[in-house]
Formats: structure tokens, C-alpha cells, sequence
């Protein structure tokens, strides 16, 4: 059993995900490749399932004491009192991952009693690999982030990820952007998790994303939100309240200048975002 250090958990974390990514690529370029569908409507490949059962190989060899937690075969290990919990999602933006996009990534989180201490996440595609542990710096392939900090919304990218049946915050949205308040709108789908690191990176000065359509689970929020807290970001309710990452369901703006998300929210509420 390896040690429980923050040191060997990031070891041990990388190497899953690393082999996870791996499968992934390799899966995706076959000529058979396939997607179905499980019962709750989602898609689902062969690859979420081989690259789900690499992290778990390597994780419960190194420490098969601690619980996990994985999209595809649910927890394991759920009778131990180890205060550890590692959860994961291969694949993060399925739907990208299946049209050929490389916005889709694998999302590993480490928890201490419900408190994420480590996050990395990885695209197959951009060969990107974002990490950080508590009380640390967020790095992309070993650059401290962030890349590029813009200090005003009006110079900077504005990312959000709304469903079609969110259409009036669209609206209110594009309303904002023509009035001149946002340099640059894009709506980005894929991974919400990759989206978060790339607040971190910089690349989105400000990210907007709907409520989960489900209950959140414990790989939806807690790596990203750390990923842009260790950069110096804020991620907030349309309120501006610090999220629970293991279970907030309900609008959530990142960015990582104060004064950025004060506009953003500012902006948002003036116009009315939020119904819908």
C-alpha cells in the first residue's frame, strides 16, 4: 500500500488518469467505434467503461482501503471507514467525445471527508493535463496558471453552457454581448469540468453554466472548482455564495478576477438572468 501523502495521491492519481487518456484515444480511433445509450438516455461508449476500469485498477492497487466513485460502475468500496474518496468520470462531455470534439476530458478528484485535496483532469485530444492539490497552485502541464488574466469583462471571453430551454438567460446573455459589456461570447458544450479549467487557464475570463438536470454527483464540480480557486478564481451562485461542490445545483459563474465577477454578476442581475 502506497502512502497517504498529498505527494503519492497526485502520483497515483496521474498515472490513472494518464492510462485512462490512453485508452481513450485509442478507442476513439478504431473504425468500430460505437456509442448506446443507458437507461436514464445518456450516451455511453466502450470507452468510458475501459477507461473507468483502468483508474480503478490502478487506484485500488495502490490504496485498496479507500472508497471510489465513478460514473460507470457507481462506488465500490463503500463498507470502509477510510476518510478517502476518489471520484471520477472517464469521460466528461460524452457527447463531445462521440462527434469527433476535443472538449471532452477525464475528471479525477480526491476527497478527505467531503473536502476535495487533489484534481486532475486531462483532454486526450490537446494533450492537456491540469492539476492541483490543497493549498497548492494550479498547473497545466507544469505552468502555473493562469496564462492570461484579463481585468475587465468588456476585454475578455465569456463562455456559457445554457440548454435550449433556457433561452430567455440566453437571450439576456446575447442582450449583454451586444450592448457592448463582452469583447468575445462563445458557447462552448463539452466537459463543464474542462470549461472550469480553462478559466483557470485563462482562456475564458468568465464561465456561466445552467443547473444539472440531476443530482450532482461527487466528479461534476469538486476538480474544477478547485482547479480555479488554486488559480485565484472565485466559482459563486448567481448570488456571488461560495458552491458546495458536492452539492450545488443551481446557475454557477467562475472567473478569476474579483472585479470580473462582480461586473458578471452585476450585468446578469440587471438584466434579469436567472428565470430561465
Amino acid at each position: 500500500m502506497m502512502k497517504e501523502t498529498l505527494a503519492d495521491f497526485h502520483t497515483i492519481g496521474l498515472q490513472a488518469v494518464n492510462r485512462a487518456i490512453e485508452r481513450i484515444r485509442n478507442i476513439r480511433e478504431r473504425p468500430d467505434f460505437e456509442h448506446f445509450f443507458k437507461s436514464d438516455g445518456t450516451p455511453v461508449t466502450e470507452a468510458d467503461r475501459q477507461a473507468e476500469q483502468q483508474i480503478i485498477k490502478i487506484i485500488t492497487a495502490a490504496y485498496p482501503q479507500h472508497q471510489l466513485h465513478g460514473e460507470e460502475f457507481g462506488l465500490q468500496n463503500a463498507q470502509s471507514d477510510s476518510p478517502y474518496l476518489w471520484a471520477f468520470d472517464p469521460i466528461d462531455g460524452t457527447w463531445a467525445f462521440i462527434n469527433q470534439e476535443n472538449t471532452a476530458c477525464t475528471v479525477l478528484s480526491l476527497l478527505k471527508d467531503n473536502e476535495p485535496i487533489l484534481a486532475i483532469v486531462g483532454n486526450p485530444y490537446t494533450q492537456e493535463i491540469f492539476e492541483t492539490v490543497k493549498g497548492g497552485i494550479t498547473t497545466l502541464n507544469g505552468r502555473h496558471l493562469p496564462l492570461k488574466n484579463w481585468e475587465q469583462i468588456k476585454e475578455g471571453v465569456l463562455n456559457y453552457q445554457l440548454p435550449r430551454q433556457f433561452r430567455k438567460d440566453i437571450d439576456t446573455i446575447l442582450n449583454i454581448w451586444e450592448k457592448g459589456n463582452i469583447a468575445k461570447l462563445v458557447s462552448v458544450g463539452g466537459s463543464p469540468v474542462y470549461a472550469l479549467g480553462n478559466v483557470a487557464k485563462g482562456t475564458y475570463t468568465a464561465f456561466i453554466m445552467a443547473p444539472f438536470k440531476r443530482e450532482t454527483l461527487p466528479w461534476d464540480l469538486s476538480a474544477g472548482i478547485l482547479l480555479v480557486e488554486n488559480a485565484g478564481g472565485q466559482v459563486t451562485d448567481l448570488q456571488g455564495n461560495a458552491v458546495n461542490p458536492l452539492k450545488h445545483n443551481d446557475y454557477l459563474v467562475a472567473s478569476l478576477v474579483q472585479q470580473v465577477h462582480d461586473e458578471v454578476l452585476e450585468l446578469l442581475h440587471r438584466d434579469g438572468f436567472g428565470n430561465g
